[in-house]
């Protein structure tokens, strides 16, 4: 109940930051360097928002019915991310992507998969820490009879039935010992001494949800490496997350935020306001050359 009343609240404060920035856009020029960044702020919203409805939907336990499982581009979706995971990874961390041409589709849920790029960049970022280090985020294919031979150290869930759709983070950080690897999937279980977050755990919430396994590579001083596998989709023209989308939310969160229609009407009454001053005054100024 806690946690879903701040996500409630925290709902209302993204949604007077989503309203701001879309009237600071309606008055920049599309090329400029401010309307590039007020896009950003719009995208970190809509990313947020999903993250509120994944919270909001785990206190109240009926997540299956507010998931949104459609089909989608992984690659679109870490394109998508690119700039804010940039941002959000450490200065010493160089973010390569390695992502594969005409990937099938998956069926998913567009802002949990999010969720899970944005979590596990984050911790190879920490697991990098002040050392000059690398985070690749790959994507490709794996056949039903390759998945049984892989070589890892620790997979969770159940693979896939058929062929299956790969994305890999991988740092060069200082990896994971045995002790850690053994809890690394335990609720709220963090290395760091100010915890925050569901964790690994619900990392692996979403992946089995989505009908997927989730396989983990570490050697301490060598790094570590995640890769989820995911049921390919069929045929493989999957849909991406584009921009019409965003649009459509920011729309039915524009209209659903009473601060983003406050904004809204505080700026048209300060337009007419000014109109009507500046009418006001040139009349003044008539009436004066006409009695000069």
């Amino acid at each position: 109940m806690l946690v879903g009343g701040i996500a409630h609240d925290f709902n209302h404060f993204l949604a007077a930051i989503l309203a701001s920035a879309q009237l600071a856009k309606r008055h920049t020029a599309r090329t400029s360097a401010a309307h590039r960044h007020l896009a950003e702020i719009e995208r970190a919203s809509l990313h947020a928002a999903d993250l509120c409805k994944q919270i909001l939907a785990y206190s109240r336990q009926d997540n299956i019915e507010d998931i949104k499982m459609r089909r989608l581009d992984l690659n679109q979706i870490i394109r998508d991310m690119s700039g804010l995971l940039r941002v959000s990874a450490s200065k010493q961390a160089r973010l390569e992507f390695h992502l594969a041409r005409d990937l099938p589709g998956i069926r998913g849920d567009a802002g949990q998969l999010r969720q899970i790029v944005m979590n596990l960049v984050i911790n190879a970022s920490e697991a990098i820490g002040g050392a000059q280090g690398t985070i690749s985020l790959s994507t490709g294919t794996i056949r039903k009879t390759e998945v049984k031979n892989r070589a890892h150290e620790t997979a969770a869930g159940q693979p896939p039935p058929g062929d299956s759709v790969f994305m890999k983070i991988a740092d060069t950080g200082h990896g994971m010992d045995d002790a850690t690897k053994a809890r690394i999937f335990d609720p709220f279980f963090t290395t760091k001494s100010a915890g925050r977050g569901l964790g690994l755990a619900a990392v692996l919430g979403i992946v089995r949800s989505h009908g997927g396994t989730l396989e983990v590579a570490s050697r301490q001083g060598e790094g570590t490496a995640f890769t989820l596998l995911f049921p390919r989709e069929e045929p493989a023209r999957a849909a991406r997350p584009e921009e019409e989308e965003n649009f459509f939310h920011a729309k039915v969160f524009w209209k659903a935020s009473r601060e983003g229609a406050k904004a809204r009407r505080r700026e048209e009454n300060t337009k007419k306001k000014r109109r009507v001053e500046g009418l006001a005054q040139r009349t003044r100024s008539l009436q004066r050359d006409d009695g000069g």
